[in-house]
């Protein structure tokens, strides 16, 4: 069944469109309206500006994948379609990872992406929150993942299946680390 899309749908597919096609940056309120043909106002009823709707739309995407994994599931094939998406998205994602506003967009959806990932450990951990090495250890990983993403996506040599990252992720994952993350 085909269901109609609302205007924060279409708003995020508009600027998700948008960008894939130029960097942040270069995109205007008017642009992202325009392109799916709905009002200004419409847009500032859902959003406060462009790099709140640059954000949502991209880490909406992402997160969904990660949030659909129940606790007790492998994450590896959700590693891999999460991999897929920042792989169709490249040209998002890279032009995310250089915008240096007022809003870095990227630090933003890294603290998102652990706090997911940080509510899946716990919620693995019978709801009791993790100690605090685990937690150290949980932010180095994250931090290396991040720069080695940054690294990745910023090259144009891609080679790498979605799969083949998704493996690179859980061999660099830490022993204390895997019962929460595979």
């Amino acid at each position: 069944m085909i269901k109609k899309m609302g205007a924060e749908g279409l708003l995020c597919e508009s600027v998700l469109d948008l960008l894939s096609r130029k960097p942040a940056n270069k995109i205007t309120v008017s642009d992202i309206t325009e392109n799916c043909g709905l009002s200004k106002r419409s847009f500032y009823n859902y959003y406060r500006d462009r790099e709140d709707l640059i954000f949502q739309a991209y880490k909406d995407k992402l997160m969904r994948i990660l949030d659909s994994v129940p606790p007790d599931e492998e994450m590896r094939p959700a590693w891999a379609e999460f991999f897929k998406v920042c792989l169709e998205y490249r040209n998002v994602f890279c032009h995310t990872l250089q915008y240096k506003g007022q809003n870095n967009l990227f630090d933003q959806a890294l603290i998102d992406l652990r706090q997911t990932l940080m509510a899946r450990m716990v919620d693995r951990n019978g709801g009791k929150p993790v100690d605090k090495k685990l937690g150290y250890v949980f932010l180095f990983w994250t931090n290396g993942l991040t720069q080695t993403g940054k690294e990745l996506f910023l090259t144009d040599a891609i080679s790498y299946t979605p799969e083949e990252i998704a493996e690179g992720v859980i061999d660099a994952t830490p022993e204390t680390l895997r019962p929460y993350i595979e």
